[in-house]
């Protein structure tokens, strides 16, 4: 149950910070739009926004990174190779294969 506990309040953070960067990329997206709708293109603030948005991915990633060794902290050894087992059988069903 204490593991359980750790564990979920882990996801839960890890997920609220994850809902922040989707909002943030539903902006972005929106900005986009904008900036491609202008009478002439704004070359620059497209790559800006680029720019910002694999700034973005990269922070987002990180948070997933973290939020996994955090969980792998809590997790015994036998409970990390069946966490591993599980994350690769969804990697591939989500990946097609």
């Amino acid at each position: 149950p204490k593991q359980r506990a750790q564990l979920k309040l882990i996801a839960n953070s890890v997920h609220t910070d994850l809902d922040a960067f989707h909002a943030q990329f539903r902006t972005a997206h929106q900005r986009t739009y904008v900036l491609l709708l202008l009478p002439s293109i704004d070359r620059a603030g497209l790559e800006a926004l680029r720019v910002e948005q694999v700034q973005q991915a990269d922070r987002a990633s990180r948070r997933i990174v973290q939020g996994l060794a955090d969980a792998a902290e809590v997790l015994t050894p036998s409970q990390r190779i069946r966490l591993a087992a599980y994350l690769k059988a969804v990697h591939h069903k989500g990946a097609g294969l």
